[in-house]
């Protein structure tokens, strides 16, 4: 228990920029060694990974997790999660923004989005109120209005 640094002391210790600066490199000399021993460590994996994928009397199950892992590793089977991922983020987030602007801007982004990413995400097509000009629409407006007052009766006084 003497070892121990009491927690008002680490927290005067953050305010140090000489503390702060130091605890940094550290960090960052504690990463580069790590990443050194792992990137010393790839050809035996690698290796071993091969002599099990390439071992026929090893499970399937065994050679196809050795396969996957492999992949992986390639960075072919995380690109496509990845790719999966932010597919339905772009799709949710088209979702959300449908409502929250104008159809001829969201008919724009979607396009936009579906040219720059690759994705076909159905745009919608112009209703037929859309299509119509305000002058028309303020007239079907104005028509329905009046064909609703011709359909209620008029209340008489008592």
């Amino acid at each position: 228990m003497g070892d121990r640094v009491r927690r008002e002391t680490v927290w005067k210790w953050q305010k140090d920029p000489k503390f702060l600066e130091e605890l940094t490199r550290a960090r960052r000399d504690r990463l580069v060694q790590a990443k050194t021993l792992l990137d010393a460590m790839v050809p035996t994996a690698l290796e071993l990974l091969g002599s099990v994928l390439k071992n026929e009397e090893h499970p399937i199950s065994v050679r196809v997790r050795a396969a996957s892992e492999v992949l992986d590793r390639a960075g072919w089977t995380s690109r496509a999660g990845e790719v999966k991922r932010a597919e339905a983020y772009l799709q949710d987030a088209a979702a959300t923004l449908r409502f929250q602007v104008p159809p001829d801007t969201y008919r724009t982004f979607l396009a936009a989005l579906n040219a720059a990413s690759g994705l076909t995400l159905p745009v919608p097509a112009r209703s037929p109120l859309e299509q119509m000009s305000r002058q028309e629409l303020e007239k079907r407006i104005r028509g329905m209005g009046e064909e609703l007052a011709e359909r209620v009766a008029p209340i008489e006084p008592m």
